[in-house]
């Protein structure tokens, strides 16, 4: 039986000057790889990375993988906040700032509010403890908007007002309709 290869979002590390370079990959084992050989040669794609190779050698880089994920469409959304969590763009990383992909880190689209909403409600339902909902959400994977995985009691509790607020407005307005 084949092994299903690791996807997430890994982070490579130069320890000297603590310069970090955040990527992403449906493979990690395979482009971890890849970035250990890249190290190796001096052969790196990103000419930053490349210059401090050479410069500090390959025993300065440290690879770190960051967060698994079974959800490939979800990459693009966790390299970007890692990148900008680890302030890994621009001057102060080895992510160029400049590139359009890193531009709206934390402006989710309506589809990923609405999915992310949908799994919150799911996941929650059974619980009118707030207590017991945060770890359920945790143990079912659903992340919090902001990237993170732990979960409060307080923002459980906040969410699920928001949502009910945002539900009773929605209720409102239907029914104030015009005959």
């Amino acid at each position: 039986m084949s092994r299903i290869p690791d996807s997430g979002v890994y982070a490579v590390e130069n320890t000297i000057t603590g310069q970090i370079y955040v990527g992403s990959s449906v493979n990690l084992d395979q482009r971890l790889a890849t970035h250990r050989s890249s190290i190796n040669t001096g052969h790196w794609d990103n000419k930053l990375l490349q210059r401090d190779a050479k410069a500090y050698g390959p025993e300065a880089f440290r690879f770190v993988i960051l967060q698994r994920t079974s959800d490939v469409a979800e990459l693009e959304y966790l390299e970007r906040m890692w990148a900008q969590r680890l302030n890994a763009l621009g001057a102060d990383g080895y992510n160029p700032g400049k590139v359009s992909k890193y531009a709206r880190i934390f402006e989710p689209t309506a589809e990923q509010i609405a999915i992310f909403e949908e799994r919150f409600l799911l996941v929650t339902a059974e619980y009118t403890d707030d207590r017991e909902a945060a770890r359920a959400l945790e143990v079912h994977g659903v992340k919090r908007p902001t990237g993170g995985a732990r979960w409060s009691t307080q923002k459980v509790r906040s969410i699920r007002a928001q949502l009910a607020q945002r539900h009773q407005e929605g209720m409102s307005s239907s029914s104030e309709a015009p005959a």
